[in-house]
């Protein structure tokens, strides 16, 4: 396969197949959103270790549909990424050395899909579980990111860790347009509906604030809700000042976060808080509890139906959807 640097095109014009490089730095590039570019580079740390191969470090695809990358220290901090890799045997390089196989995106994914398959039927060893632990706690931030520091502004409003609630109601059109196409998966409450729930419910509590993790395209309704920054109990609510749509990549400056990084803020804010409310169905939801289970930190959280549902760790989200993405 020929690799190549394909300049502004789309997901429709490239196939499962293709690998994406950086023409530069010969870099291969993940794909997708934030949690679909973890979970296939996961997959590609996964073939490393099994393989004895070297895992050269990628870059993060700034939205969904681009394939301009943000090299992986300018995100995360490599020292302790490296190490701790290193400490599974896995060596892990910056450049490109000749005569060394690069796995890409695609190719972590095929892999990660064995993997899942082997969890749900409970053929994992335990040092197998731990690695997969290991691998997403060493993701650690660059502290000299524009994201984290982002996320340090955002933390100053909010307050300190687990002294917060946070919500990720998925009430983007995508998400509705995704359920409608598909009966078996119950689209989401209204905002409206998701604080009227949380209000009910004695062992959340609603009097703190709450950051919401929402992109740009929701129902006007929701917008004035997030627009107020301030629930009916008179709880702040704090949103980022930059919402985006997955699908929106915005020419690439120093000052602007992408969707990417916003993306990043979202996480590591709703992974450090007291009380968490999301959607089973969705990957970012499954993605939060995963940290919070790693991390043990609240692992009881609430699945976001017509009432809320009280879930505990990862047992109760499904590990994948129709196509395959976790």
């Amino acid at each position: 396969m020929d690799n190549c640097w394909w300049v502004g095109v789309t997901d429709e014009n490239l196939t499962k197949s293709t690998f994406i490089e950086n023409y530069e730095t010969k870099r291969p590039i993940l794909r997708q959103g934030l949690v679909n570019q973890l979970n296939g580079f996961f997959g590609m740390v996964l073939l490393v270790k099994d393989s004895s191969n070297i895992l050269l470090l990628p870059e993060f695809a700034i939205c969904v549909p681009s394939i301009i990358g943000i090299p992986f220290e300018d995100l995360f901090d490599e020292e302790t990424f490296i190490k701790n890799m290193s400490e599974e045997n896995i060596n892990v390089i910056k450049k490109p050395l000749n005569n060394v196989n690069i796995y890409s995106w695609q190719d972590g994914w095929e892999k990660l899909a064995k993997y899942n398959k082997d969890k749900v039927e409970n053929r994992l060893k335990i040092d197998e579980l731990n690695f997969e632990k290991k691998f997403y706690r060493s993701l650690v931030p660059n502290v000299n990111s524009r994201w984290y520091k982002k996320f340090i502004k955002n933390m100053k409003l909010l307050g300190n860790k687990l002294n917060y609630g946070a919500i990720h109601p998925r009430i983007e059109k995508d998400y509705k347009d995704y359920c409608r196409n598909r009966r078996h998966i119950p689209k989401s409450p209204s905002l409206e509906q998701t604080l009227i729930n949380i209000n009910k419910n004695d062992s959340i509590n609603s009097k703190l604030p709450v950051f919401i993790s929402v992109g740009a395209d929701i129902d006007e309704n929701d917008n004035k809700i997030i627009k107020n920054k301030i629930m009916k109990n008179g709880s702040p609510i704090i949103t980022l000042d930059t919402r985006q749509s997955s699908h929106h990549c915005p020419i690439f400056t120093t000052q602007t976060t992408t969707y990417l990084e916003d993306s990043l803020i979202s996480l590591w804010s709703c992974r450090y808080s007291k009380w968490f409310v999301g959607v089973p169905n969705s990957s970012f939801t499954r993605l939060i509890v995963k940290y919070k289970t790693f991390d043990n930190i609240n692992t009881k959280w609430y699945g976001n139906f017509d009432s809320l549902d009280v879930m505990n760790g990862m047992n109760s989200t499904r590990e994948g959807t129709n196509n395959g993405f976790w």
